[in-house]
């Protein structure tokens, strides 16, 4: 929920910053501080699932590094589709 208003805030910064209305500027780096605070705050979360409390088993760990790989690899694709 707060990442859609975070990330309205940074679009509408942005479209604010294309017209030169004034406080486009403040907009924008309202939002993108935010995104990048609740980013940091996920990765956190993750972190401590994984060292605290010990939620991510071998299968767990397996399917992340999977899918970090699928997703690797379709980026090269869509790369290589380009050209």
């Amino acid at each position: 929920m707060f990442v859609g208003l975070f990330l309205f805030f940074f679009v509408t910064g942005i479209a604010f910053y294309i017209h030169r209305i004034e406080f486009a500027a403040l907009v924008l780096f309202i939002g993108a501080l935010s995104i990048i605070y609740v980013i940091r705050q996920w990765f956190y979360d993750i972190e401590n699932e994984a060292s605290l409390f010990g939620y991510h088993t071998l299968i767990v760990k397996t399917g992340i590094y999977k899918g970090f790989m699928l997703f690797v690899s379709s980026e090269i694709m869509l790369f290589f589709g380009f050209f």
